[in-house]
């Protein structure tokens, strides 16, 4: 699939006279501007190994330095490039080659001339008075690597781009800032957002053109324009309207600015009104899809992405409803339970190996765009677990267990940490790149690795025919509910086809590992160890059994604070045994809230303390005047402009995951500059919250937690036993959806540390010698319990919605 459009400004800029030439039909073009479009790229000129065409010449420092850089990617490295010699070595490489990013990598050996973002690209193009191209993506992204293959090792494209621009490319998951400020720039553009993005700046660095995928030539793909065209045009107006040029440049970066950063410096004076969450809910579940969940598409677009409904959010929100508004709650619930059985048994959910794909190209989840995210992937571990305890259903733990397994199984480092991603594109049988070759199944390929009975279970189960519903191929998806002999047979079925799909050419695996991505999967592994006993079976046909989630969480954890903080700063990116480049307000947001969850799942105060560290490094660095967060740090390189995050995607934001941050450590400390600063950041919100509240649904779940009421749980553990044990009590725990919670577990033995740091905690201890649960709401105590049925019955009260016109959350 192309990528989504996602418009979020539109800004008509009357004076952007390139924009009109780039879109005219019909403009002159000389042969000065416009290279040969006939040509296909095909028969090269020789070139030597370091020689690029239409590039100056590179000097011997150069050459050695790239030299250097292939060795020591060791004799196991493959080029990605289809120009190679007699001997499989590549023709071209570029700088690229000296990065540590998969992604520019990938881009290493193309003909075009890359540098890595940086001055010296930017020196170059103002030394030579030519624009740059700047083109963002991320390794596993399938249409970036269309237009590599079509456009970037097109010898006649490479050429062009080579003599007339500077081009730099950029991995947009080791620099979100750089491709939030040029999405930004699209978009004030008219442009679509997406990747591959790309965009032409001067060498100021102020864009000036930009869009996302571009065909090579005219008429490929059905397109107006190609990129080889495009160039040409670019270059035409940039010699012969310079000034015109800059003038639109200098007016986009402006509106770049004001976009990026509205309000930072005023503070919010007020909170928003928590009104706005029901009507989001209600506008939500008005535009739920009856059959399959999740959101209708709307003009057409039949795609789903998992994050596009809320389905915590609105969980929470049914929690609130009291007695008389049962049948809303219900209708809420219905919906979420709607959604989470659809993506489930859909093709989006890799029946076979576990976990999500990104998306859905249809309605009905069937067939995904097959990128493995760990960011989807995490967060949809959370959402399941929250559903297994709102709805009572098992199968969603099992879904939640399975992720992990996966997770565990296949994208974790030995020493902890998780890798990012994995490729919509592998090799097919036929030694050729296509998206999907490593999921997809045809019905004789079903036939000749099962016996006949086990096939025909298969078939019938998980909707394979001889027509396919991918392109000749089948996503496997459940077709219809299963029995439990079933399910108990597809689960030993699954295992087989598994062992065959190992033997075919996997996915590309994006190693680096990313703070904030780990970040979210700590969070998930302590969420997965607070809710399932270590006990816990998963349905068939989920994997998992034996999954000792806090020992992962732990070391999880581990790795981030060990490997990834340095002198106090945390690291964005660690890879082959070095962390590397500045963090960003996420990186920073998504790690304590992991620490805090896993703090709350193991009761050691290390957790917490660690969690406290990292806030005021983050206060620190990129705090603004209003209360929001700076994606980057103020002692960062300066880009264009400084953006604040406001937006939830694919993932929430820093800001919105930094205000449930700071009341979580307000609830646990009782330090009142943690609500202040959540307050602060709210009210810096709340214009926006008010008027577009589905552009930030993670910030409303941080907004639904300080307007409702929080309870307080301090369990008391004992070595002795008693009339309760303290399994018994924590199984009444997480039994209990208590989404405005915040809980202490306390060791047998005394703690000080913990006391400390955590006031709560402090002279709650096993009371008769077993283990003692207490319940605290609105700074009042129930009497201390060591019986699960009455602490459960305690939790369900101090549950209760806040009674109109009570005031918010805070000591």
């Amino acid at each position: 699939m192309p990528p989504t459009p996602r418009t979020l400004y539109q800004v008509n800029i009357t004076s952007f006279l390139l924009v009109v030439s780039l879109s005219g039909a019909c403009q002159r073009e000389t042969n000065q501007t416009k290279p040969n479009s006939n040509s296909n790229g095909a028969n090269p000129a020789p070139q030597g190994q370091n020689s690029l065409p239409g590039a100056p010449a590179f000097s011997a420092e150069l050459l050695a330095k790239l030299d250097h850089a292939r060795k020591a990617l060791g004799p196991d490295y493959v080029a990605r490039t289809k120009h190679k010699d007699n001997s499989g070595k590549p023709l071209y490489t570029n700088r690229l080659i000296t990065t540590s990013s998969p992604y520019l990598h990938q881009h290493a050996h193309n003909p075009v001339n890359w540098y890595p973002w940086g001055d010296e690209a930017f020196k170059e193009a103002a030394r030579r008075g030519v624009p740059v191209l700047v083109s963002i993506g991320y390794s596993t992204c399938h249409w970036c690597h269309v237009m590599e293959e079509e456009s970037f090792e097109d010898i006649e494209i490479a050429r062009y781009l080579n003599e007339n621009f500077i081009a730099i490319k950029v991995d947009r998951e080791e620099r979100p800032d750089i491709d939030a400020i040029y999405q930004n720039a699209n978009r004030v553009m008219r442009r679509a957002g997406g990747w591959p993005l790309n965009v032409w700046l001067t060498p100021e660095r102020k864009p000036f053109f930009g869009g996302t995928y571009f065909p090579p030539r005219t008429g490929v793909r059905g397109s107006r324009i190609g990129l080889i065209e495009i160039l040409g045009r670019i270059k035409e107006q940039f010699d012969s309207n310079h000034d015109e040029l800059l003038k639109s440049a200098d007016m986009v970066a402006s509106m770049v600015a004001s976009i990026s950063a509205p309000g930072a410096e005023t503070a919010g004076t007020q909170l928003p009104d928590s009104s706005v969450i029901a009507s989001l809910v209600r506008t939500l579940v008005a535009n739920l899809d009856p059959v399959y969940g999740g959101l209708r598409g709307s003009g057409g677009n039949r795609s789903k992405f998992p994050s596009s409904f809320p389905n915590r959010l609105l969980l929470r929100y049914a929690s609130r409803l009291g007695p008389k508004a049962n049948k809303e709650a219900q209708k809420i619930r219905s919906a979420v339970a709607l959604t989470l059985d659809r993506m489930a048994a859909g093709g989006i959910y890799d029946q076979v190996g576990g976990g999500f794909h990104r998306y859905s190209v249809d309605r009905d989840w069937s067939v995904p765009h097959f990128e493995k995210m760990l960011y989807d992937n995490a967060r949809l571990i959370v959402t399941y677990l929250e559903g297994y305890q709102a709805l009572g259903n098992k199968d969603y733990a099992g879904i939640a267990v399975d992720t992990i397994a996966y997770l565990v199984r296949e994208m974790r480092t030995r020493d902890g940490g998780f890798y990012s991603a994995t490729d919509a594109d592998s090799m097919n049988e036929m030694g050729h790149r296509e998206e999907g070759a490593f999921f997809a199944w045809t019905a004789a390929g079903i036939d000749s690795a099962l016996s006949s009975k086990d096939a025909e279970l298969v078939k019938s189960m998980w909707g394979v025919t001889s027509g396919g519903n991918f392109e000749g191929m089948n996503v496997l998806h459940l077709a219809k509910k299963m029995t439990q002999l079933q399910a108990s047979k597809l689960s030993k079925i699954r295992d087989l086809l598994y062992e065959i799909r190992k033997h075919r050419a996997p996915p590309l695996r994006d190693d680096k590992v990313l703070a904030a991505w780990n970040g979210l999967m700590l969070s998930a592994l302590a969420r997965a160890a607070a809710v399932l006993p270590k006990e816990f079976v998963p349905p068939a046909p989920a994997r998992g059994r034996g999954l000792n989630f806090l020992a992962l969480a732990t070391e999880t954890a581990t790795f981030i604070t060990t490997q990834m903080i340095v002198d106090g700063r945390l690291h964005r990116v660690y890879r082959d045994g070095r962390s590397y480049g500045v963090a960003f307000a996420e990186d920073y947001a998504f790690v304590i809230a992991g620490l805090i969850e896993l703090f709350e799942a193991s009761g050691a105060p290390q957790w917490l303390e660690q969690a406290l560290a990292l806030q005021k490094t983050l206060d620190r660095y990129h705090l603004s005047k209003s209360g929001a967060y700076y994606t980057t740090a103020n002692d960062a390189e300066v880009l264009l402009t400084r953006e604040i995050p406001k937006r939830d995607g694919a993932v929430a934001s820093a800001n919105s995951v930094a205000a449930l941050n700071l009341l979580r450590l307000y609830e646990l400390t009782s330090v009142p500059t943690y609500l202040e600063a959540a307050d602060k950041l709210l009210g810096s919100f709340r214009s926006q919250l008010e008027s577009s509240p589905s552009s930030l649904t993670e910030m409303l779940i941080a907004l639904d937690f300080r307007t409702q009421v929080v309870v307080e749980i301090v369990l008391a553990a004992t070595e002795k036993s008693g009339s309760a044990s303290f399994g018994e009590l924590e199984s009444a725990l997480r039994s209990t959806f208590t989404p405005r919670a915040v809980v202490v577990r306390k060791g047998p033995q005394p703690s000080p540390a913990l006391d400390t740091v955590v006031p709560l905690s402090a002279e709650k201890s096993a009371l008769g010698g077993v283990p003692t649960a207490y319940v605290c709401r609105l700074s009042s105590c129930q009497l201390p319990t060591n019986d699960p049925n009455v602490f459960k019955k305690q939790l369900r009260e101090a549950s209760r919605p806040k009674p109109d016109g009570q005031k918010s959350t805070g000591r």
